[in-house]
């Protein structure tokens, strides 16, 4: 899985410790796995283009 971002701070999503989720490095926002899609459809999260 390649990283994601969360945009509003530009913080990198990390798993949490159950792996159940993933978590903004910087403010803590959680997404649960099977809504990563959903969100990045919602221009919450993005793919870094590098």
């Amino acid at each position: 899985m390649s990283e994601l971002i969360h945009k509003k701070d530009r913080g990198v999503m990390i798993p949490t410790k159950t792996k159940k989720s993933i978590k903004c490095s910087k403010c803590g926002f959680k997404v649960q796995k099977n809504q990563i899609h959903q969100k990045y459809e919602q221009g919450i999260l993005e793919i870094p283009v590098h």
